[in-house]
């Protein structure tokens, strides 16, 4: 759980969409119960109480669905291989989870309606390097590492040709089916979901390590530092990733800019450019911070903010106003006090 968390893409969904998060959360669960149990004598309780979490799951992140029909193929493939060969469960399991989540989607349904949450379902993924090895943005995504899903699909191929406990093997094929994902989904859909939409693929790096930690029986202290040796290099790179850090230099100027308009005495702020729109609430909780106005207008006509106040002292445009103070710039946009 401690590399779990210091994964990429659960510090990332913590920040920015916590309800993928929960979607994580619920695939994790699912997945222990399946590996903990053989997953080809499911009870019926056993199956309702699985249904409920997929449900759980997909009010969480519409594209849980994707995860309900790869842990049904994988259910499939395990009755073929390991028996018994009766899918009345795999059907009850389908039948279940699917009318429990309509179950908990029908009021969204009928109000706000579902297409904003299915965008990331049918959407491409947004960071595909090379379009025929999708594997490059979910594993830079998830663990830092472009090459990293490469690795696990070859370690968990290796594995599976060496003898191994029952528990084990379902591991290896739940594995298997889950690096399979991109490619089933895109002959089923013709596309690669983006990163959100499979973020259930973090289980796989967290499941492959246990598994060659039990292989390769590393004694207790140097699993330890291995394991510390491991948060510390995740922590690093999950500090310095290129997606978390987006917003990083433009938070830097917010409370540049907020500094220096504090540094002035209290006027009216008139922006012209909406590139000033990511600045306004952080530059307002600065001047909340300080207990001083925050008198700002925009002739955005979309805003509640609008008002056409062009002979503010303080204005905020792209264009040169050579003649007037240029109190600071960045990317094309200009703030100057007017003389």
């Amino acid at each position: 759980m401690l590399l779990f968390a210091c994964l990429p893409i659960s510090v990332f969904y913590m920040l920015y969409a916590r309800g993928v998060l929960f979607e994580m959360f619920f695939s994790l669960l699912i997945c222990y119960f399946l590996f903990t149990r053989a997953p080809g004598k499911l009870t019926m309780r056993q199956i309702i109480f699985l249904a409920m979490l997929n449900a759980l799951a997909t009010y969480s992140m519409l594209s849980h669905v994707y995860f309900i029909g790869l842990s049904a193929l994988f259910l499939l493939i395990y009755k073929l291989m390991y028996g018994p060969r009766q899918i009345k469960e795999l059907i009850w399991y389908l039948v279940l989870s699917i009318g429990f989540s309509l179950l908990l989607l029908l009021p969204m349904a009928f109000g706000t309606g579902l297409s904003s949450g299915l965008q990331a379902s049918v959407g491409n993924a947004s960071y595909l390097v090379l379009h025929m090895l999708p594997y490059h943005c979910y594993s830079d995504f998830m663990t830092g590492a472009w090459f990293l899903f490469y690795l696990l699909i070859a370690s968990n191929v290796l594995l599976l040709f060496r003898r191994a406990s029952s528990n084990r093997s379902i591991l290896i094929l739940a594995n298997l089916v889950l690096l399979a994902s991109p490619w089933i989904i895109r002959l089923a859909t013709g596309i690669f979901p983006p990163e959100r939409g499979l973020a259930f693929l973090c289980i796989i790096p967290i499941s492959s390590f246990a598994m060659l930690l039990e292989v390769s029986r590393i004694r207790k202290d140097f699993l330890l530092m291995g394991t510390l040796l491991i948060i510390s290099v995740l922590s690093y790179v999950t500090y310095y990733h290129t997606k978390l850090n987006w917003s990083k230099e433009l938070d830097a100027q917010v409370c540049k800019l907020a500094r220096t308009l504090l540094s002035k005495e209290d006027v009216s702020i008139y922006s012209s450019t909406s590139k000033f729109n990511y600045f306004v609430p952080g530059v307002q909780y600065y001047y909340s911070l300080s207990g001083r106005p925050f008198n700002y207008s925009t002739n955005d006509t979309g805003s509640s903010r609008y008002r056409l106040d062009e002979d503010a002292p303080c204005v905020i445009t792209e264009n040169y106003m050579g003649e007037n103070t240029l109190l600071f710039s960045y990317d094309s946009m200009y703030v100057y006090f007017k003389k």
